[in-house]
């Protein structure tokens, strides 16, 4: 298959793959892939293998969204309508100033897989227990330097 034409029938499958985060990687890309041996089927026994003809087989197979509701519905997932939950620039703003309700709100909203969510609640821990172990180790060589001074002058002590 021509470069060209690869990129139109990938940009087509990305569309339908883009509208099914809902459900695993998996399954997505299981049922990508039967959608996308179908396409090529039909294309290749259409006659001339060329970019009319993949196009058509293309607009014949449906809209991606309506592909991808369709497979959702008969999978059994609800297809939840898209103001329903906080948008994703208010979750990362109340992430970075309100490090909770941000959490909370990430955790509610189904917008956000599931990896996501774990790093958008780890990230904050993670900067503060760097934050922890640098200013102990700023600290730490300060207190060894007087810890030692100290043990000194009371050795110095005791020798006299």
């Amino acid at each position: 298959m021509d470069r060209s034409l690869e990129k139109k029938l990938y940009k087509y499958l990305k569309e339908i793959e883009v509208r099914l985060e809902e459900i695993s990687f998996a399954a997505r890309k299981e049922f990508i892939a039967e959608i996308r041996s179908h396409l090529l089927e039909k294309w290749e026994s259409s006659g001339e293998q060329n970019e009319e003809n993949l196009l058509r087989v293309i607009s014949e197979f449906g809209d991606p969204a309506e592909i991808a509701e369709d497979y959702l519905a008969k999978s059994g997932f609800k297809i939840r309508p898209s103001g329903s939950y906080p948008p994703t620039w208010l979750v990362v703003a109340l992430t970075v100033f309100i490090w909770p309700v941000g959490i909370i709100l990430a955790w509610l909203s189904p917008a956000w897989r599931l990896r996501d969510k774990i790093i958008a609640t780890l990230i904050p821990v993670i900067i503060f227990v760097l934050l922890m172990v640098s200013t102990l180790a700023t600290v730490m060589p300060y207190e060894r330097s007087e810890h030692k001074m100290i043990m000194e002058e009371i050795k110095l002590e005791v020798r006299e």
